[in-house]
């Protein structure tokens, strides 16, 4: 029996480390799912009275494409080392856009944390939320980018028309469209758009903290000026001026706010994070060695921060809901990146406590990282525990001896399929 079992776990960890060493794509990519994103950036939407996003396959190609040229030119960022940009990508797919954005995500083995990080990062959520937007396109892409096996997850976000934003301008004639008072921009680097009628010279002049940044004509009533904005990181006001008929126009003040476009959201093992519930609060730390600048958790509307250890943080019970809260977790690191867990209140550990020696009350929780990978790693480890039950129902029977080559041969062949394994299939 114990022998018969063995084998049927052999043959399908023989067919588990081919699907994985050579059609792992396939297998893993629906464990990040684009619909699972859209649902949940449209729901977040609609929450604050946004207009739900709508699928467009040509976005879904564009962010195709994009993944295709990091791999391909091995570098993780908005903008690529031979100057390419996502709105390339955008009209190389097809797609006119009057408006567009996009987020990346790397290092991630399910959907729910992939947005989650998005959602805990200013730019990202900008994107996500912005009203502006009204289709997206998604790509999950598995390749080897710097030496590491990662999944590449590229959201593309589009307007083929103009959303005209709320608030008013000093002359409707002409207006800053994009980007909007109170967006935030990565790098400095952006395309000022904006419409005009009724211009006796079909040009409009660009300003950036009162300082000449550009002219540009303006086409079928639509200006674009694509310029760096090298200005520091922080608010900078951008204003539009034009020649009308019989005046002078000039737009409202547009502010932005420009920060450091290395916040991209990167996954690390949740098994970083551990808590542990004390008498009068919940301690969580983060326990991984890579290099961290700030630690908070997010309940609700209410934001804890770490303390003079950068890698811990005390929620005080008393100022806990009563119901099984989402938990937001939340690790910036030295370069400016950022990665970010969903947890919930009763996931770190409240109410699972247990009397210590010392008389107060602790648990201990590690947040579970189960995925296809840890999935298979015990199913060889059931086929270790059946091959070593199988070894002593033999030498129960004194015939280990007469079995030994058998023996030998599963244990050598699990061997090449567990190194097999590990060396084909993606690391997260």
């Amino acid at each position: 029996m114990l022998r018969t079992l063995l084998r049927l776990i052999t043959v399908l960890l023989l067919s588990i480390v081919l699907v994985a060493r050579f059609g792992a794509p396939a297998l893993l990519a629906s464990e990040i799912s684009s619909t699972y994103l859209v649902e949940q950036a449209n729901h977040d939407r609609q929450e604050e009275g946004l207009n739900p996003l709508k699928y467009n396959k040509k976005l879904e190609r564009a962010a195709f494409l994009k993944a295709e040229n990091m791999l391909k030119q091995q570098y993780w960022a908005h903008y690529g080392p031979n100057k390419e940009s996502p709105w390339q990508f955008i009209l190389q797919s097809g797609y006119t856009y009057a408006y567009a954005g996009e987020n990346l995500a790397k290092g991630f083995s399910d959907s729910q944390s992939v947005h989650d990080a998005w959602m805990a990062s200013p730019t990202h959520r900008a994107n996500i939320m912005d009203a502006q937007f009204q289709e997206v396109g998604i790509a999950v892409v598995k390749g080897k980018l710097l030496g590491s096996d990662v999944f590449l997850v590229v959201q593309m976000f589009g307007s083929p028309t103009y959303q005209s934003p709320s608030g008013t301008q000093k002359n409707p004639k002409l207006n800053i469209e994009y980007p909007r008072d109170g967006d935030i921009l990565e790098d400095g680097i952006t395309d000022i758009k904006g419409s005009a009628t009724d211009l006796s010279d079909p040009a409009v002049t660009l300003y950036l903290n009162k300082t000449l940044l550009g002219s540009t004509q303006v086409t079928n009533s639509i200006f674009s000026l694509t310029s760096p904005l090298t200005a520091a990181q922080g608010d900078q006001t951008i204003v539009a001026k034009a020649v009308g008929v019989g005046d002078i126009f000039i737009t409202d003040s547009v502010v932005v706010t420009i920060i450091n476009s290395k916040t991209e959201a990167i996954g690390i093992s949740k098994t970083c994070i551990t808590s542990k519930q004390r008498t009068a609060d919940i301690l969580v730390s983060y326990e991984c060695q890579r290099v961290n600048t700030g630690f908070t958790a997010t309940i609700g509307s209410t934001r804890f921060t770490q303390g003079a250890n950068e890698r811990e943080i005390s929620i005080p019970l008393n100022s806990l809901p009563k119901e099984n809260a989402k938990v937001i977790l939340t690790v910036l690191f030295e370069n400016g990146a950022s990665s970010a867990f969903s947890s919930t209140l009763s996931e770190l550990g409240r109410g699972k406590t247990d009397v210590t020696s010392a008389g107060t009350t602790e648990s201990s929780f590690k947040f579970p990282n189960i995925n296809v990978r840890n999935w298979v790693f015990g199913v060889f480890g059931l086929a270790f525990v059946l091959l070593a039950l199988y070894a002593g129902e033999l030498a129960y029977k004194r015939q280990l001896l007469t079995h030994r080559f058998e023996l030998m041969s599963f244990i050598l062949f699990l061997g090449i399929l567990l190194i097999t394994f590990n060396f084909g299939f993606v690391r997260v």
